[in-house]
């Protein structure tokens, strides 16, 4: 009897859960069908969830809410025409459609208007994709014309001199741009991004006949890309160097507010992190453990912190200039 009950007490609990979604699309559904276009209406107390038609689902909110509105829709205009019978009542058809009125014309107008921002949706993540393709179609390109072109060489030098170099970087599948990487005896020990994000290297290849391959670091010091380089530049003047990158900067954010675990760091409208230590006595030194440190291209840019805490939000703003191979320390003070 224990286990007849046990499976009764499961199979209701599927069938809630399973409903769950369904019932809260209803009733939200419903109350906003009964108060459409009525801007001093109270929501109603939803009734008892009816059970999904065929073709909808009980997993599915929105087929849910769809029914709910149509509902309350319905209920609303009934009340309102034996309240006021300058109202006429729209007939109700077995498929829950109505005739002609304000309410279904508005309702029809919701609909489309979901249908065109589901359309934008589909539309925008399709070209989303596409332009996705596209990048990836070019970035082909350029690898095969950079190959045909290295192909039709007949002469490579043995060695490429010493100094910074601009080199066409690609991974022969969706990354082809051009890089300025550092040599020093035939082999790549610098390897720069936007000309002042330096990136660490795992491994270097010797440089030979003019290309290589190195594989980086990516940003939790793990093994990332394996990419080609091709000194196509130096190939046609071997007299030529690229000039030395404008290098990076760094700022040092600190607190001395002992709420400091509270406190949320943006910087250049990208969040940068959340303060998880403060300093009593003294300022800290550019980079010391306990403050956000950020690495960055040199120029000026914006921060913003805020410190939500029980009583009151603290905010700190304003700009921050960061300069080559310099570290800004700024303070958030009470």
């Amino acid at each position: 009897m224990k286990k007849v009950l046990s499976v009764i007490f499961l199979f209701v609990t599927i069938s809630i859960y399973a409903q769950d979604s369904y019932t809260k699309g209803f009733q939200s559904g419903y109350k906003a069908g009964y108060c459409y276009n009525d801007f001093a209406c109270i929501e109603p107390i939803p009734p008892i969830t009816p059970m999904p038609k065929i073709g909808e689902s009980s997993y599915n909110f929105q087929d849910g809410y769809n029914r709910g509105f149509t509902m309350g829709l319905d209920n609303k205009k009934a009340k309102t025409t034996d309240g006021n019978n300058q109202y006429t009542t729209s007939k109700y058809t077995p498929q829950g459609n109505y005739q002609a009125d304000d309410f279904s014309q508005n309702y029809s107008l919701l609909l489309k208007a979901m249908e065109m921002k589901q359309a934008q949706m589909e539309m925008y993540q399709a070209q989303n994709e596409r332009n996705k393709q596209i990048r990836q179609e070019r970035a082909v390109g350029m690898m095969n014309q950079v190959k045909s072109y290295y192909n039709s060489l007949n002469q490579f030098p043995n060695t490429i001199n010493n100094g910074w170099h601009n080199v066409i970087s690609m991974n022969n599948y969706d990354f082809c741009e051009q890089r300025k990487v550092y040599v020093e005896n035939n082999k790549v020990t610098k390897y720069v991004i936007d000309d002042w994000d330096e990136r660490p290297i795992s491994y270097s290849l010797l440089i030979n006949k003019g290309k290589t391959i190195l594989q980086l670091l990516n940003d939790e010091g793990e093994k990332g890309d394996t990419i080609e380089l091709y000194f196509l530049e130096y190939l046609n003047n071997p007299n030529s160097f690229a000039k030395p990158p404008i290098g990076s900067g760094k700022v040092s954010f600190w607190t001395n507010w002992k709420r400091s675990g509270n406190m949320e760091l943006y910087f250049d409208g990208n969040y940068a992190g959340k303060f998880t230590s403060f300093f009593e006595n003294g300022s800290p030194f550019c980079g010391q453990q306990g403050t956000i440190t950020i690495k960055y291209k040199p120029g000026t840019y914006e921060f913003r912190v805020v410190s939500e805490g029980n009583f009151a939000t603290k905010t700190w703003k304003g700009n921050i200039t960061i300069t080559p191979n310099g570290c800004f320390l700024q303070g958030l003070t009470k």
